[in-house]
């Protein structure tokens, strides 16, 4: 049998998964607990400055370290990448 898998909406990713440098704006977050740690809510737009353990992203006018933990949990739909 073969086992069908639950597809993301088209053209999204998670915010761990935007490539660095891409602009992006935030459609969904699976964990309500978000906003109150980073502030982050549906509509804003994120840039994922640079890639590390813990990466540091633009979103909404503040930059931040968000841990990958986080970043998954944050849908994004890819606009831009830096330079386009």
């Amino acid at each position: 049998m073969i086992m069908k898998r639950v597809a993301k909406p088209l053209h999204t990713c998670t915010l761990s998964e935007l490539q660095e440098g891409a602009l992006g704006e935030i459609v969904a977050i699976d964990n309500e607990g978000i906003f109150e740690q980073i502030g982050a809510h549906v509509g804003m737009s994120v840039i994922v400055l640079k890639r590390a353990v813990a990466s540091l992203v633009q979103i909404g006018a503040g930059q931040l370290e968000v841990p990958k933990e986080i970043c998954d949990h944050i849908l994004v739909k890819p606009l831009a990448h830096a330079g386009e």
